[in-house]
């Protein structure tokens, strides 16, 4: 993957007396020719809001911008998310969220941490900062956002002068008829098989932390159906992951920013999946879609609302198994 930074390969190529992958990566190939080669003596750089997936966005459309207006990128620091420990708009170093060495090999690059000029020439909107005079509600919190952004890229931007059917579809169906659904739609179309045994499957699971308790709950209900028709599943979560980064890398830099790490090796993990299923509504899984496509992978995958409305206790896809039958009409 271009963007997200793969922890796997961080470690691999960690020295052989350091268990913490290396994090400053600026100065490593620092002579390579980039694919495309961009004039150093202008800059562009993209001002960051939302979340964590919503800037990697952001960052995408910044480098097409980048090629389009041949300037040089300049990298400012990512943005924590407003659930993160650490505080919400909390400056993030670029090496973290990014692969240094391979988006080097794609344009050329800087960082605002370098900038001696602190005061951009030009600033253009991709979006409007109010949705209508009369709210000022929305321009007040995005003129918020970008004053964050001014405080981690120490640089000045801004200028001063004195759907009904879906949701109603997950009302219903709550966490049982979920996990019915997981059951069902690994039964009928042998999803998630390990290869181990005929009828065994291997599922992770990604939540935000905060959520994870109450989905592990909810993929051991599918697990419990599954194995009342001889089908074994094994599950893995995000609480998991974080327990081993806490094991193994507790000491190391990186986990300063605990949670951004566990987000990108969450991202790695689902997207070399065999199988996806993700959230329609999702920018952290829009990015790992993205991914996946280069890949060829988007025909095995599906949205959480689609598996739902075609496995779940209100859909017409029936099964003939007494164990689901009875869940089924149970939950209707």
């Amino acid at each position: 993957m271009l963007v997200l930074a793969s922890l796997l390969a961080l470690c691999a190529a960690a020295p052989a007396d350091s268990t913490c992958p290396q994090i400053n990566q600026r100065d490593q190939d620092l002579e390579i020719l980039p694919k495309y080669p961009l004039d150093p003596e202008k800059f562009i750089t993209p001002i960051y809001i939302w979340g964590p997936s919503s800037q990697l966005q952001g960052l995408r459309e910044a480098i097409g911008v980048a090629i389009r207006l041949n300037r040089t990128l300049l990298l400012p620091p990512f943005l924590t998310h407003s659930s993160d420990p650490l505080g919400n708009d909390q400056p993030v170093p670029t090496d973290i969220r990014l692969d240094i060495p391979k988006l080097r090999k794609l344009v050329s690059i800087a960082f605002t941490d370098d900038l001696r000029c602190l005061q951009s020439d030009a600033v253009f909107l991709a979006r409007g900062i109010y949705n209508k005079p009369t709210d000022p509600a929305v321009m007040v919190e995005r003129v918020k956002r970008i004053e964050n952004f001014e405080k981690a890229a120490h640089m000045k931007v801004l200028r001063r002068t004195d759907d009904d059917e879906v949701c109603t579809v997950l009302e219903k169906t709550g966490s049982k008829g979920l996990a019915l659904a997981l059951a069902r739609f690994i039964l009928q179309t042998n999803a998630f098989l390990t290869g181990a045994t005929q009828k065994h499957s291997a599922l992770y699971v990604s939540t935000p932390p905060s959520e994870a308790e109450k989905m592990r709950s909810i993929v051991l209900s599918a697990k419990s159906i599954l194995e009342n028709e001889g089908w074994s599943l094994d599950v893995v979560t995000t609480t998991d992951t974080q327990e081993f980064l806490d094991e193994n890398y507790g000491d190391c830099e990186m986990m300063q920013y605990k949670s951004e790490v566990l987000s990108l090796v969450e991202q790695e993990l689902t997207y070399r999946g065999d199988y996806f299923i993700f959230s329609e509504l999702s920018g952290w899984s829009a990015n790992v879609r993205k991914e996946r496509i280069m890949e060829d992978k988007y025909f095995y995958e599906m949205s959480v609302i689609k598996l739902i409305e075609d496995f779940g206790p209100f859909s017409s896809n029936f099964t003939t198994s007494t164990s689901l039958r009875t869940s089924s009409s149970t939950l209707r």
